[in-house]
C-alpha cells in the first residue's frame, strides 16, 4: 500500500508541503491499521515500517526531518530481501533506521508494557517513545568501530493513562549495524504486550527446553557409568557424544535462556556453540548407527561422512562466524544428506536382518526430519514464539538410543556387585589406617591454621604501632595535633565510626581534676560541645578513669554517642573505652565505636597503642610544662635587666 501512495504522489502535481503532509500520515494510517493491543495480551509485530537505508537516525532526527529518503518495508526480514530505486538487492554489510508505530488501546490507566526482542544481527540501538531503552553491542557507520553482540532482552516501559477505549500508538526507533552476516536487521518478529504475559510466554517457551535438557544430561550420565562398567562396547561412547552434542544444539536454540544467562556473549561463540550442535550430532549419530548396525552401514561409508561432519565441527569452532553463516546451505546439505542415509539406506536394511531398535530408530528419524522442516520455515518467517518441533523429537530419539540400557541392566548388575564386594573388603581393611590419617592430618591443618592466623595478627598489630609512630614523631612539638592525630589513625585502622580522647587536667575556677575532650574523630560541632569534658567516676568514660580498667561493651546504651552516615545517625553496637596509662600514670581516656565487635587481637593492639600514645601525651606535657618555664625565666630577666637600666638612667 506504501509503495503505491509513493508511486501516485511522484506522478501526481502535488506541492512539497502536501507531500510532505502525507508522508506524515502514513506511518499513522498503517498503525491504525493495524489490530490494537489489548489488555494483556500479545501481538507479533510482523507489518510494514518505516526503514531507511544507510541511515542511523534518532528519534528527534525522524521528527525533524519528514523527507522521502525511508521507505516501507515489512518485517520480519533480512534487509537482504529488500530492494532499492534500481531494483536491486540491499548489501547485508550496512546500517539502518527502523520506525514502528505499534497501535495499543488505552485502558484508561496506566500500562506496564514490554518489548521482548529476539537475536537481532548484530548490533542495534532501541528507542520507545523517544527515549532510549536498550542497547546491544555498538552500533556504527564504520564498520571497524561496530561492536557485534548476539542478545535477546525483553524491555520494559509504561504507558500513562489516557481515555478509555482510546488507541494510543508506541513509537519504536532501532539502529542497527551489520558488517558480519549475510543476514542483517529484524530477522526474527519482535513482540509487544503486557510485561507479565510476555514474561509468561518466554517461561513457558524456555519450559521444554530445560526440560528438554535434564532428560538428555541424566541420559548421559547414565551412559557413561554404564561405560565405566562395560568398556567393550563403542555404543555407550557413541551415545554419550552424540547426547553431549545434542544438548549443545538445545541450548542455542531461539527459545533457550543462554543469551539471558550470558548476556556478553559474542555471535562468534554463539554461532560457534549452534554450529558444533549441530554438524557434531550428525557426526555421533553415523557413529552410533555405524556402531550398531555394522553389517548395514559399512566402515567405507560411516568413517567418512562422520569424519567430514567432525572436520566441520572443529572449523566452526575456529573460524569466525560469518564464514560459517555464508556457508550455511553446506551445513545444511551435509544434515540432510546425513539424515537421508540413515532413513534410506542403513536403517531399511538393518529392519530386514531384523536388527533392535531399527524400526523405532527409522520413524524417530523421519519424524526428526519433517520437525526440523517445520522449525525451518517458521525461522525463515521470523517466528520464534514458541520452542522448535524438532526438540520433542530429540528427546523422543534420545530415549530410543538408551534402549539399550535396559538391556544391558542385568549384566551390569552382577558386574556392579562383584565390584561392590570388592571395594567393600579393600575400604574396611584400610578404614582404619584411612581413619587415623585423617584425624592426624585435620589436627596438623587446625594447628597449621592457627599459627598462620596469629601470625597475620601479630603482622597486622605491629604494623599498626609503626604506623602510629610515625604519626606520633611528626607531631611531638604539638599536644593537641597529636592527640587529634593519633586519634585519626588507631580510629582508621580499627574500622571505628566514632572516637574520642580525653586527656584528664584541673579545673581553674574549682580546682578539681576532671577530664577534657582533646580530639574526636566522626563528630559533629554540636556533638563536640556536648561531649567536651567529663567528671571522674561518671558515664562509662569516667567510670573508666576512676577504676583505671579497659572495657568492651556490646550491648551499649542509648545515650551514648551517635555515628553520623549516609542513613541519619545511629548508635554503635560495639563501644571500646580504653584508659591511657603511661609509665609515670593515668593520663586520659580513649573511647571508639562501631558497628561490628572488637575482637580480642584489636583489644590488644589498642592496649599497646594506649601506652605507646600515653607515653607521648607525657613527653609532650614535660616540654610544654619546660618551654613555659624557661618563658616565665626570660621574661623575668627581661624585667629586671629593664629596672636597672631604669634605676641607672635615673642616677
Amino acid at each position: 500500500m506504501q509503495l503505491l501512495m509513493l508511486n501516485l504522489i511522484r506522478s501526481s502535481r502535488l506541492s512539497a508541503r502536501a507531500v510532505a503532509l502525507i508522508l506524515m500520515l502514513l506511518p499513522m494510517a498503517q498503525a491504525l491499521g493495524q489490530t490494537p493491543l489489548q489488555e494483556r495480551t500479545v501481538i507479533p509485530i510482523d507489518w510494514e515500517c518505516e526503514f531507511y537505508f544507510d541511515q542511523l537516525l534518532t528519534p528527534a532526527d525522524i521528527a525533524r526531518q519528514h523527507s522521502t529518503t525511508h521507505t516501507f518495508e515489512k518485517i520480519p526480514n533480512s534487509w537482504t530481501t529488500y530492494r532499492n530505486d534500481r531494483n536491486e538487492p540491499l548489501p547485508a554489510h550496512s546500517y539502518a533506521t527502523y520506525r514502528i508505530l505499534c497501535p495499543v488501546k488505552n485502558p484508561g490507566r496506566s500500562q506496564r508494557l514490554a518489548l521482548y526482542l529476539p537475536l537481532i544481527h548484530s548490533s542495534y540501538t532501541l528507542w520507545i517513545n523517544g527515549a532510549e531503552e536498550y542497547h546491544s553491542g555498538k552500533v556504527s557507520a564504520v564498520p571497524f568501530e561496530e561492536s557485534p553482540r548476539a542478545s535477546k532482552a525483553i524491555i520494559p516501559f509504561s504507558l500513562p493513562a489516557g481515555t478509555p477505549g482510546a488507541v494510543d500508538t508506541v513509537e519504536i526507533v532501532l539502529q542497527v549495524s551489520n558488517f558480519n552476516f549475510p543476514k542483517a536487521g529484524v530477522v526474527f518478529a519482535p513482540r509487544l504486550g503486557d510485561y507479565e504475559t510476555i514474561v509468561a510466554e518466554q517461561g513457558r517457551a524456555n519450559m521444554p527446553v530445560n526440560i528438554l535438557l535434564g532428560l538428555l544430561l541424566t541420559l548421559l550420565i547414565a551412559h557413561i557409568a554404564l561405560y565405566t562398567l562395560v568398556q567393550n562396547l563403542k555404543t555407550h561412547v557413541w551415545t554419550s557424544v552424540l547426547l553431549l552434542f545434542l544438548m549443545l544444539s538445545v541450548i542455542t536454540v531461539p527459545t533457550s535462556q543462554l543469551l539471558q544467562i550470558f548476556p556478553s556473549m559474542g555471535w562468534n561463540l554463539y554461532y560457534s556453540l549452534h554450529a558444533a550442535g549441530r554438524l557434531g550430532s550428525m557426526a555421533a549419530l553415523l557413529m552410533l548407527l555405524h556402531n550398531r548396525y555394522p553389517y548395514s552401514f559399512p566402515t567405507t561409508l560411516a568413517y567418512p561422512l562422520a569424519a567430514l561432519g567432525g572436520l566441520a565441527t572443529i572449523l566452526t569452532t575456529l573460524l569466525p562466524a560469518s564464514l560459517y553463516i555464508s556457508a550455511y546451505a553446506i551445513g545444511i546439505a551435509y544434515l540432510v544428506a546425513g539424515l537421508g542415509i540413515a532413513i534410506v539406506w542403513v536403517l531399511p536394511r538393518a529392519i530386514k536382518k531384523q536388527r533392535h531398535l531399527a524400526v523405532g530408530t527409522l520413524i524417530g528419524l523421519v519424524v526428526l526430519g519433517i520437525s526440523l522442516a517445520i522449525d525451518y520455515i517458521n525461522a525463515s518467517h521470523g517466528d520464534t514464539s514458541h520452542p522448535p518441533y524438532s526438540l520433542l523429537t530429540v528427546g523422543i530419539l534420545a530415549v530410543l538410543f538408551t534402549g539399550e540400557i535396559v538391556l544391558e541392566t542385568s549384566n551390569s548388575v552382577k558386574k556392579m556387585r562383584s565390584l561392590v564386594i570388592n571395594i567393600r573388603s579393600r575400604y574396611q581393611s584400610h578404614y582404619g589406617d584411612n581413619q587415623k590419617l585423617t584425624e592426624e592430618l585435620r589436627r596438623e591443618q587446625s594447628q597449621r591454621k592457627s599459627l598462620e592466623e596469629a601470625a597475620e595478627r601479630r603482622q597486622w598489630s605491629d604494623e599498626g604501632e609503626r604506623q602510629l609512630h610515625q604519626v606520633i614523631i611528626k607531631n611531638l612539638d604539638d599536644l593537641q595535633a597529636l592527640c587529634q592525630s593519633s586519634l585519626e589513625k588507631i580510629a582508621k585502622y580499627l574500622k571505628s565510626k566514632v572516637g574520642l580522647l580525653y586527656i584528664a587536667r584541673l579545673s581553674p575556677e574549682t580546682n578539681e581534676l576532671g577530664l577534657v575532650l582533646f580530639a574526636s574523630y566522626g563528630l559533629d560541632t554540636a556533638q563536640r560541645a556536648k561531649y567536651e569534658t567529663c567528671a571522674i567516676g561518671e558515664g562509662i568514660v569516667g567510670a573508666c578513669f576512676l577504676d583505671n580498667t579497659a572495657r568492651i561493651i556490646n550491648d551499649v546504651p542509648k545515650t551514648v554517642v551517635k555515628v553520623n552516615s549516609g542513613l541519619g545517625r545511629a548508635v554503635p553496637k560495639s563501644l571500646a573505652v580504653q584508659p591511657l596509662e603511661s609509665d609515670s600514670g593515668l593520663v586520659g581516656i580513649m573511647e571508639f565505636g562501631r558497628f561490628e565487635g572488637y575482637k580480642e587481637h584489636e583489644e590488644e593492639f589498642l592496649k599497646r597503642s594506649a601506652l605507646q600514645l600515653a607515653n607521648s601525651i607525657m613527653h609532650v606535657n614535660s616540654n610544654e610544662g619546660s618551654r613555659k618555664r624557661i618563658e616565665q625565666l626570660t621574661e623575668a630577666l627581661k624585667n629586671a635587666t629593664g629596672v636597672h637600666s631604669a634605676t641607672e638612667n635615673r642616677c
